[in-house]
C-alpha cells in the first residue's frame, strides 16, 4: 500500500489549482493563506520543492522574484530569481552539469531543461537560458500535458489525499519532447550512478572480514571529513595546476596564483545553469 504524502500546503479546492495569475491575485493578500506563506531570501532548492513559479520580470509586491510551492516549507516568496537558485543547486552538487552535459552529448540530446539527480529531477519550461524562468520537481508529478504550442499544464501526486494543478503559458516550443528527453537523460545519469555504486560493491552485504572489525579503524584527528564532492573538486584544481606548469613551460609567461584563480572561475561557469 503506498504511503500518503503529506504536505503544508492549504487543501481547500479553491487552492489545488494554481497559475501565474491566481498567484499574483492571492499571494500574499487571501488571510486564508498566510499560515502557509514564509518570506525566505535564503531558501535553497532540495527535494521537497514542486514548482517555482519566476516572477524576475514583474516581481510580487516589488520585490519577491520566485514564489516556489514546497511540500515542507509551504509557500516561499523569496527574492532569488531562478537563475541565483538553481546556479547554487548545480555548485553544491557532485555530479553537476559538467558530468550531465557530458552524457547528454554521448546520447545524442540536445537540448537542455533538466537538471538531473537521479531520484530527483528538475525541469525548466525554457531550458538553460539567459531568462529566468519557470521549474517543475519531476519526482513531484504525476501527469505533465502540453496544452497549446507555449502552454501546458502539470499534476502532482497526492499530496493531503488529493492532487495539485499548475498551469503555465509560455513554455518553451516542443515541450512535451523535451520532458521526454529530460526523463531519459535523469535514467541514465541514474544508471550511471547505480553502475558506480554496483563497481564500488555498495549493493552488497559485507560478510565478516578484516573490513569489518571496528577495533582496526584508525582514529583520524579530523574537524571534519572529506565528501566525494570536496575529492573531485580537488582533483579539478590538481589538473589546473599542472595546466600552469605547462603554460609556463610552453610560453615563459609565470602564473601567478590570482592568474589560475581566474582561469578556473571562467572553466566554472560549465557548472552552472547560466
Amino acid at each position: 500500500m503506498a504511503t500518503k504524502r503529506q504536505a503544508n500546503l492549504p487543501t481547500a479546492t479553491e487552492f489545488q489549482v494554481w497559475d501565474k495569475e491566481k498567484i499574483r491575485k492571492y499571494i500574499p493578500n487571501h488571510q486564508a493563506l498566510k499560515e502557509y506563506i514564509t518570506i525566505d531570501s535564503t531558501y535553497k532548492i532540495k527535494p521537497s520543492m514542486i514548482v517555482l513559479f519566476d516572477f524576475s520580470s514583474e516581481p510580487i509586491i516589488g520585490k519577491y522574484k520566485s514564489v516556489i510551492f514546497d511540500t515542507e516549507a509551504g509557500i516561499i516568496l523569496t527574492t532569488k530569481n531562478s537563475r541565483q537558485l538553481f546556479n547554487s543547486l548545480s555548485q553544491s552538487s557532485t555530479l553537476g552539469l559538467k558530468y550531465q552535459n557530458k552524457l547528454r552529448q554521448q546520447l545524442g540530446l540536445k537540448r537542455k531543461h533538466v537538471f538531473s539527480l537521479g531520484n530527483y529531477a528538475y525541469f525548466s519550461l525554457n531550458g538553460f537560458s539567459q531568462l529566468n524562468t519557470s521549474w517543475l520537481a519531476l519526482h513531484q508529478l504525476s501527469d505533465f500535458i502540453q496544452l497549446a504550442e507555449t502552454e501546458a499544464q502539470a499534476s502532482t501526486i497526492k499530496l493531503n489525499s488529493t492532487q495539485y494543478l499548475f498551469k503555465f503559458t509560455s513554455c518553451a516550443p516542443h515541450i512535451q519532447k523535451r520532458l521526454h528527453e529530460s526523463i531519459t537523460l535523469n535514467q541514465e545519469l541514474k544508471e550511471t550512478a547505480i553502475n558506480f555504486q554496483n563497481e564500488l560493491g555498495l549493493n552488497q552485504t559485507l560478510n565478516d572480514s578484516l573490513l569489518t572489525e571496528e577495533e582496526r579503524l584508525f582514529k583520524l584527528q579530523l574537524a571534519t571529513k572529506p565528501t566525494l564532492a570536496s575529492l573531485i573538486k580537488q582533483v579539478h584544481n590538481d589538473d589546473f595546476e599542472q595546466y600552469s606548469f605547462f603554460m609556463k613551460r610552453q610560453t615563459g609567461t609565470i602564473w601567478t596564483k590570482n592568474d589560475h584563480q581566474t582561469c578556473l572561475s571562467f572553466t566554472r561557469r560549465n557548472n552552472l545553469m547560466f
